[in-house]
């Protein structure tokens, strides 16, 4: 968490949130999917481009499968301002 900040702008499907507590409750649910100690992440592409970074990537835990996920961020002084989120989701 110490990467974002209380103006950080977090984009998903379902909507955008702000702030730390937001971005926290997003990795929390998705750590919560994944069960962190058995989740699998394999980095397919990424592109660094400036102060923007974009992730592909899929990954897999106990009960779902990603066979696809993908990340855009945007840093500035070392931290996060915006990041958006997509993935496909699958129970296993």
């Amino acid at each position: 968490m110490s990467d974002y900040t209380e103006e950080t702008l977090f984009l998903t499907p379902d909507g955008s949130v702000r702030g730390l507590a937001a971005v926290r409750d997003i990795f929390a649910g998705l750590f919560q999917i994944f069960s962190a100690g058995n989740m699998g992440l394999a980095m397919k592409q990424l592109t660094c481009d400036g102060d923007y970074a974009y992730f592909l990537w899929e990954g897999s835990g106990p009960a779902h499968v990603a066979p696809l996920g993908t990340d855009t961020l945007l840093v500035q002084d070392g931290k996060v301002v915006m990041q958006s989120f997509a993935a496909v989701l699958n129970a296993k």
